[in-house]
Parts: C-alpha cells; structure tokens; sequence
C-alpha cells in the first residue's frame, strides 16, 4: 500500500496535478482508506456538523470558528460510525483554547436517563480549554474499580447508571484501551481521549496534538520523508478503528434493558 502510494505522491508532486493538498487526499488518503480492513466511505470535504458538537455537551462553551472535514464512514457489525477532524474556536479566546480533534459520533440502542463522561488522566502539557475538558467537574464519582481510575476520570449526573454502564467486562476494555493510547507514540503531546455517553448517543473526542489531525499531509518539498508521514496516517486510523473494535461499541450490553 506504501509503495504505491510513494509513486501516486510523485505524479502529484510532478505539478502535473494542481491542487496538491486536495489531491493528495483525494488519492493517496482514500487508497490508503480503501485498503483498510474494514469498508469505510472517505469524503474528505465533508465533516461531523456543529450542530452534533454542540448537541455533545463535551464541553458546554460559546463557539466560534467551526471547521469539520475529512469524514469517514463505516458499519462495523450492526452499527453505523461517523467520525472526522473537526477545529474548534471558543468566542473570546486565546490561542491555546483553539484546537484540532477527531470526533466521532455513534447512536446506542440503550436509552440512557443521564450522562456519563470518561476523560483520561494524563493530560501532560494540555492547557486552557482541554486542560478544563479533562478536569472533571463537580459531577466526579468513584467507581468500584481503583485500577481503573488510575487512568481515567469519571463524571456522571446519574452515577447509579453509570455504575451499571461499567461493568467489569467494559472496565477491562477500556484499561487496555488505556494502556494501548498512553504508548510512547508522541513524546511532545499526551494523547487524549474523552468518551460521553448521553441520551441515545455515544460521542468521543480523540487527540494526537493541538494541530493534528488525522491524517497528516505533508509539505511538498523534497525533505519530506513521504513513507513515514503515510505510516503516520495510517497508525492514526487504525488507532481509531481499534478503539470501536476494543470497546465493543457494538455490543448487546449495550442493548436497551
């Protein structure tokens, strides 16, 4: 899949294609997409709406700017996933409240009364509006797992729910999960995730850095080593794919009871 990507990259950057960045995700992004184990849609000029970030209740702020692209859709046994970068600016903010994420939404079948947000722990250099994105709120529980709140946090405005929500089975998904995400993959920037569950949705925000995202495109120029920023790509989306895989998303205890 790299090889033949490499030699798509040179006809593109020949100039014998204009547009190099839309392009380059026009063809090498979706071959790379098309090559993944599961069928997946790539509409790279499509994203998540606003309107689903809003509806997310992640973080209750003022938006401004609001850019989504890069959407990729997949079902992955019954279920329908959707998920893309998104760049969100807060109205009135500094530079470090701005930042690139993937979101992803999905709907559950189980109807819940409440809300329950998992946010992992290490947040590193994380400043300003993350920093407050995983410093849960005064909505904060304890759970029956201590080894789990080694490395998330937990907020609920139903906690008798959310208890029921984590069972031992997810508990156990979500810790290797967790072991998985806090890898040395990126020495400069923590990876950060947030999970929320509300209403008859799941949604999940997941970080690689301020200003990356998904996939990486990069610079034409000649010192560009190509191969690795495709690898990149490619271990950012499976990363994602994984997670869907490893938590089970898809599973009957989250049927409705």
């Amino acid at each position: 899949m790299i090889s033949v990507s490499i030699g798509l990259i040179g006809f593109i950057a020949s100039g014998v294609l204009d547009n190099y960045i839309g392009q380059y995700r026009k063809i090498i992004i979706d071959e790379m997409v098309k090559n993944m184990s599961i069928d997946m849609q790539y509409i790279p000029e499509s994203g998540v709406s606003k309107q689903e970030f809003k509806n997310s209740d992640i973080k209750n702020v003022r938006l401004g700017e609001y850019n989504s692209y890069d959407l990729i859709e997949f079902k992955y046994g019954a279920q329908q996933f959707r998920f893309s970068n998104i760049y969100v600016n807060t109205r009135g903010s500094s530079q470090k409240d701005n930042f690139t994420c993937v979101f992803l939404v999905t709907d559950i079948s189980r109807e819940l009364k409440g809300s329950t947000k998992i946010a992992n722990r290490d947040t590193g250099k994380v400043e300003g509006f993350l920093k407050d994105m995983v410093s849960v709120d005064r909505l904060a529980m304890t759970t029956n797992y201590p080894k789990l709140e080694k490395y998330l946090k937990v907020s609920a405005t139903h906690p008798q729910e959310t208890e029921a929500l984590l069972t031992p089975t997810f508990v156990q998904r979500l810790l290797r999960f967790c072991r998985k995400i806090n890898l040395p993959l990126y020495s400069n920037f923590p990876m950060f995730f947030r999970l929320h569950l509300k209403q008859q949705k799941l949604y999940m925000i997941f970080m690689f850095g301020y200003k990356e995202g998904l996939f990486h495109v990069p610079a034409l120029t000649e010192q560009v080593d190509y191969k690795n920023a495709l690898r990149v790509s490619y271990t950012r989306l499976k990363i994602i794919m994984d997670l869907v895989k490893d938590l089970h998303l898809t599973n009957t205890e989250w049927a409705s009871k």
